[in-house]
């Protein structure tokens, strides 16, 4: 009964919410394609016959949503108030709602189709459409790092905490050989420098179907439900090269998924110079040390797998079990409660790990 609730609450203030768009007699609703796991679910709202749509509505399920509700208030509010092309490339939160149990947001249309991965799991993407999707995706990311980077010690102090707790988190939930302890400790070690190093606006769910080309070298950003103001710069764009490369490993499951992040950071292959560059073109653009990539990346896997694993969590905790662990257990013959402690981002940190303690650097460390 959410959207049923939702119409009149939106008509009867049309004016206000949608000054520049003429108040339709009713609204109708299509669903979007895509995941549901995470417990949202994605609509667009049509007036009449019309089959442009009028705007967005977001369902998030769970009714422990609230955080996640105003950590995406909080930062489009901010990323707005800074104007210029940066606000342009977002969606305008028009209404927060909780209708029943469920937390609804309205949002405004945001132009432009999602980037494009075609041929990259045979080899046969175009390389030059590959190139611009990756240089589009770290330019932007690029601005995003600059414009809200920030040396405020109050919030560097959270960040500090926020990941020290992390850290202990993952090492208390994992099993680790000693070099992978040592690692952890290297990292934990270093925090502070990488901390010093300013905090910026984090999307943490930079994948490609939530950047929206809309012109050549043009992109919009949507779905800020995980984002926060004050994480770690570099994060977004190593989880956006992670995924997008995803497809491009050998072998089939979990084996393709571990071949593939080998290729994209460690191993050379057809796209690694367009890894190396949007790595290395980031971090002129921010003004990242190059010596602290290594521990930001391997900082970065633990943030995910943590991220990830409390994800899950909640997810089996309201009787869902995504697929992706259902396929992991049946691939290693392991109960779900095991699969859930072996999700492929404890295994990216892991590889990360073997291939730093065999003296093979990034691939953009030597680039």
């Amino acid at each position: 009964m959410v959207l049923p609730d939702l119409t009149p609450r939106v008509l009867n203030h049309w004016h206000s919410l949608f000054p520049h768009l003429d108040k339709p007699r009713d609204l109708r609703y299509t669903g979007i394609s895509g995941s549901v796991e995470g417990g949202t679910v994605t609509f667009l709202a049509f007036g009449g016959k019309t089959s442009k749509p009028l705007f967005v509505v977001k369902v998030l399920r769970d009714p422990l949503s609230k955080e996640r509700v105003e950590r995406e208030r909080t930062v489009l509010s901010y990323l707005h108030s800074l104007g210029g092309p940066l606000s342009a490339s977002l969606p305008k939160l028009v209404m927060v709602e909780q209708i029943g149990h469920n937390w609804v947001l309205v949002q405004s249309i945001v132009e432009g189709q999602p980037l494009q991965d075609k041929g990259l799991g045979d080899g046969q993407a175009d390389v030059q459409i590959v190139a611009r999707n990756v240089n589009v995706a770290t330019q932007w990311l690029g601005e995003l790092g600059c414009a809200t980077r920030s040396h405020d010690v109050v919030s560097e102090a959270a960040l500090a905490h926020e990941t020290q707790t992390i850290l202990e988190q993952f090492t208390n939930t994992f099993y680790f050989s000693g070099t992978e302890a040592q690692t952890l400790q290297d990292i934990a070690a270093r925090l502070p420098s990488l901390v010093r190093g300013g905090v910026c606006v984090q999307h943490r769910d930079f994948i490609r179907e939530n950047i929206l080309l809309r012109e050549p070298n043009k992109v919009n950003v949507i779905d800020w439900s995980d984002s926060r103001r004050s994480g770690f710069v570099l994060h977004d764009l190593f989880f956006f090269l992670t995924n997008y490369f995803s497809r491009m490993g050998s072998g089939a499951g979990i084996e393709r998924l571990e071949s593939a992040f080998l290729s994209t950071f460690f191993h050379p292959n057809r796209y690694s110079a367009l890894v190396t560059q949007s790595i290395q073109s980031y971090l002129r653009h921010t003004g990242v040390p190059r010596d602290h990539l290594e521990i930001h990346f391997g900082l970065f896997l633990v943030e995910h797998a943590m991220f990830e694993y409390k994800k899950v969590l909640r997810q089996t905790e309201r009787g869902s079990v995504p697929k992706a662990i259902i396929h992991f257990a049946a691939q290693r013959d392991s109960s779900f409660q095991e699969a859930i402690k072996q999700q492929i981002w404890v295994h990216f940190f892991r590889l990360f790990v073997h291939e730093r303690h065999a003296g093979h650097a990034m691939l953009a460390v030597d680039g």
